[in-house]
């Protein structure tokens, strides 16, 4: 829709978060419908997540990860 609107606007990728980026397979469904890279956001991804992830492990926090990308914002910009 974007850039249909906008044809100057080049789309390179979108990013999935929130409880919807957990739909089995949305990533791939929206990749083949728009021709762009898609994927889920990690907000955890440049985070120190060593003390969760002994707990529940790496993989069941990246599982989790696009939940929390608000969440991550909005400590991230409270630490400024």
């Amino acid at each position: 829709f974007l850039m249909s609107q906008r044809p100057n606007i080049v789309v390179e990728g979108v990013y999935l978060l929130g409880g919807g980026a957990l739909l089995k397979d949305l990533d791939k469904f929206l990749q083949a419908q728009l021709g762009v890279p898609v994927a889920c956001l990690n907000p955890f991804r440049s985070l120190d997540t060593s003390i969760v992830s002994a707990k529940m492990g790496r993989e069941e926090i990246t599982k989790i990860a696009p939940v929390y990308a608000v969440a991550v914002g909005l400590a991230l910009w409270a630490s400024l």
